[in-house]
């Protein structure tokens, strides 16, 4: 995810929002990795729980549960940053993100013609 970034000249970012938002994303990065490491870390200690000739079905099981919980601690601390950056936009913004109002420069979406119905003729 871009933080709306992406979006910038559409949504009409004021250079507080685009520097709010980059920060955001800088920090989200930097946490999203960080918690990467511990996951990889805590992964490569299961592996060698169950590279035991006999492994431990009481420590895999307590390693396993420690890898899920951070792995949702990451999912969670990532939609709150992207929390943090949808309440930098404008509420104007925000519809726009959410396509209740179309983007400056999209173009609407054609009104759907139903074709007629082919009745065996």
């Amino acid at each position: 995810m871009g933080f709306y970034l992406e979006y910038a000249d559409k949504l009409g970012l004021s250079t507080q929002q685009r520097t709010s938002l980059n920060d955001i994303k800088q920090r989200a990065l930097v946490d999203q990795s960080n918690q990467q490491r511990k996951i990889d870390e805590a992964e490569q200690a299961l592996w060698l729980l169950t590279a035991a000739d006999q492994p431990d079905t009481t420590s895999v099981e307590a390693k396993l549960r420690e890898i899920e919980n951070l792995k949702a601690d990451q999912r969670l601390d990532f939609i709150r940053a992207a929390g943090e950056a949808a309440k930098v936009l404008t509420d104007d913004q925000r519809k726009m993100v959410l396509g209740m109002v179309p983007m400056p420069g999209s173009a609407a979406a054609p009104a759907s013609v139903p074709k007629p119905m082919n009745m065996g003729k």
